[in-house]
């Protein structure tokens, strides 16, 4: 039978990062042997379609996408499934936080209209630079950006928003801060599905997550779920370990907390050749 690889892309296929190529060499030739051999491959990531058929374009294969962490779902091109939050809702959220004790840096959303559109909750001239520095410094991963809060809060009250964004800065105290705002959101917010990366919070629609986005798919194409293995390295990726146990990867440099759901840990994505293929590992 054929094997499935959902496979995430910040901190796993993109790991370790290549500025300039985007993918090390070996783990695009794992991804082409492995479709070549009559495999398929699924990009799930927190990311949009553009960037993900962009990503595709590198591999020169056939790639299925999972993109706003299950927002969007595209199989042979197609978009089959597309959900944002209902109207108002993201707003109500933003403002409900306002009085939360933990107030994060920025808030970021992915819309119909925009990519990562920015609100500064600090106002400060060192924020603003910073996230266009930062930005700019990331070569080939760099995505469209806008930073401009009346935009923001307009499209908050009548965009159509995949997802939101928060972020809390840099430095351990930060990632710790963003677990703590994760596990508030979740707890208090039933109707929103939120998962933590380091010190960003992400917010999606309800049941929009990885694991039911792969649900969703092998559902509609007949797949054995035991055929189906998941690799990744953040908190948005919890979900398919724990729906998937059995072929659950995780990096090796991801968070302790983490790792524990994953079964196998691996150190990069081209070393799942021994287990998928039957070769020897790439050097």
């Amino acid at each position: 039978m054929a094997k499935v690889l959902a496979v995430d892309l910040d901190g796993t296929l993109f790991y370790p990062k290549r500025r300039k190529s985007l993918i090390t060499t070996a783990n695009v030739q794992f991804i082409r042997d492995f479709v070549d051999a009559g495999n398929r491959v699924i990009f799930v990531t927190s990311r949009s379609r553009d960037f993900a058929e962009f990503t595709a374009v590198k591999i020169e294969r056939g790639i299925d996408f999972v993109c706003s962490n299950g927002a969007q779902i595209v199989l042979d091109g197609e978009l089959v499934f597309d959900e944002t939050l209902r109207q108002g809702q993201a707003q109500a959220l933003f403002e409900d936080m306002v009085t939360f004790h933990h107030q994060p840096l920025a808030w970021f959303l992915d819309s119909k209209r925009y990519q990562n559109l920015l609100y500064n909750n600090g106002t400060s001239w060192f924020v603003q630079q910073f996230f266009k520095y930062y930005y700019k410094s990331q070569g080939v991963y760099q995505q469209a950006y806008l930073a401009d809060n009346d935009i923001f809060l307009s499209e908050l009250k009548k965009g159509r928003i995949y997802r939101l964004l928060l972020y809390f800065g840099l430095g351990r105290k930060r990632v710790n801060i963003a677990k703590e705002v994760n596990k508030h959101i979740r707890e208090h917010y039933p109707d929103f599905e939120s998962s933590w990366i380091n010190t960003i919070v992400e917010v999606a629609p309800r049941q929009c997550n990885k694991a039911t986005a792969l649900e969703f798919i092998i559902k509609r194409q007949g797949i054995d779920r035991g055929d189906v293995h998941v690799v990744g390295d953040s908190g948005n990726d919890i979900s398919m370990f724990q729906a998937f146990k059995d072929h659950s990867y995780c990096m090796a440099h991801a968070h302790l907390s983490v790792k524990k759901f994953a079964r196998h840990i691996i150190k990069r994505v081209h070393h799942l050749r021994t287990v998928l293929l039957d070769k020897e590992v790439t050097p």
